[in-house]
């Protein structure tokens, strides 16, 4: 008899496929009149990062069941703040779709979040339509139980200082509010930067562990987010989570340049 690997989630969010700032590959548009896709060398550098990931996710699979979680708002899509982009909505989903094919080939379940209204649509049309062309499902919230380990997934947190501190306390309170389990392992996105924080809780007597992150993303400033917020920079990559070890471990690709202006 085979012994059955350990499972191991791979969580990939954000990508914003069809920004100019987001990760990319040469792409032609569906439509032959269009113009295709050429991405920036900056573009070009984050799918080169995104070829890494995909190496490392290939080793894993070796060793592990690699559960493939999409962390929602895969395409850009149009919105106030969308002139820096490329295609149609309907380019920008074949695009992410061909970026993560590879991952749906390696994973042995696939699911996916769904994100902000102003990238995917009504009712997470986008994402839903991106996940359902890798053979996966998607809805708002995924909470998944392993072996006894909760491990509760969502794209939306708070954007604050300290987001992964703030999602264990929603989620605690929420928990025992609603009846629910508490999570062991908590994972959001949205913010396009790493964070993670952990703590002992107690309740029922029990002394439990608990811990939060905030994922990656695949997407580098554009002319908006310079503006608003320019001393902030995403951090690029994706989170591994080992539920039998309890374990959460970044992947995070270096990138920003040094940006000082000598005088």
């Amino acid at each position: 008899m085979t012994k059955q690997k350990p499972k191991v989630l791979l969580h990939i969010g954000d990508l914003h496929s069809g920004a100019k700032s987001a990760v990319a590959c040469p792409f032609d548009a569906q439509d032959e009149d269009d113009p295709p896709l050429s991405p920036s060398k900056r573009q070009i550098e984050l799918y080169s990062k995104l070829k890494e990931l995909e190496a490392s996710a290939k080793q894993v699979a070796k060793t592990h069941d690699v559960i493939l979680i999409l962390g929602a708002d895969m395409i850009e899509g149009y919105h106030q703040h969308g002139t820096n982009t490329w295609g149609t909505s309907d380019d920008q989903r074949e695009l992410a779709t061909r970026l993560l094919m590879p991952f749906a080939n390696i994973a042995t379940e696939i699911y996916g979040l769904l994100g902000t209204e102003t990238h995917t649509g009504i009712e997470g049309e986008n994402d839903k339509a991106v996940v359902r062309k890798l053979g996966g499902i998607a809805k708002q919230r995924f909470i998944f139980d392993y072996n006894g380990v909760i491990i509760d997934c969502a794209h939306h947190a708070r954007n604050t200082v300290y987001p992964a501190r703030i999602a264990i306390e929603r989620s605690i309170k929420e928990a025992i509010k609603n009846g629910d389990p508490i999570p062991n392992i908590i994972i959001r996105h949205h913010l396009h930067r790493y964070d993670h924080d952990e703590r002992n809780f107690i309740h029922g007597g029990q002394v439990r562990h608990i811990q939060a992150a905030i994922c990656p993303c695949w997407k580098l400033p554009d002319p908006f987010t310079r503006k608003i917020a320019p001393e902030q920079f995403p951090d690029i990559g994706a989170l591994w989570v080992y539920p039998d070890e309890q374990k959460i471990v970044p992947a995070i690709y270096k990138y920003r340049k040094d940006n000082t202006t000598k005088l």
